[in-house]
């Protein structure tokens, strides 16, 4: 049975982002993770250093292991890297109540406006924010 939940990879140090093309991927990765595991998403906010996802899903740790693998094998290809990208353990909560929903989409759809790289969530372009509210 899907649960919702609230997934986050940090990279640490690193920065995961680098570019227009490194953000496309990130959220390409995101959707293909979701048709392969049958999960749904919720929304999601890709920032330089970490991704916030919000997905209903019934295996939280094959969702993000999914997800991870595929971007980290783009990502190591184009910069000529190997190993693992970002750190070890992967931020996993499961969301429950309508309360509990309703916090978890506005922390995820405002993570920029939070870390000060948007004055309002609609100005920071990756993040579902946009897609929620176009005109």
């Amino acid at each position: 049975m899907k649960k919702t939940y609230h997934l986050c990879l940090s990279a640490g140090e690193e920065v995961m982002f680098r570019d227009e093309e490194d953000y496309n991927r990130g959220f390409n990765c995101f959707a293909l993770t979701l048709y392969k595991t049958g999960s749904t998403g919720l929304a999601e906010a890709f920032m330089a250093t970490h991704t916030h996802q919000l997905v209903q899903t019934e295996c939280p740790d094959e969702f993000m292991h999914n997800c991870r693998k595929s971007y980290s094998t783009y990502f190591n290809h184009k910069y000529q890297r190997s190993g693992r990208l970002g750190e070890k353990m992967h931020f996993s909560m499961e969301v429950t109540g309508h309360h509990h929903l309703m916090a978890a989409i506005s922390y995820v759809l405002r993570n920029a406006l939070h870390h000060g790289v948007a004055p309002i969530p609609y100005a920071y372009p990756h993040c579902s924010a946009n897609a929620f509210f176009r005109k």
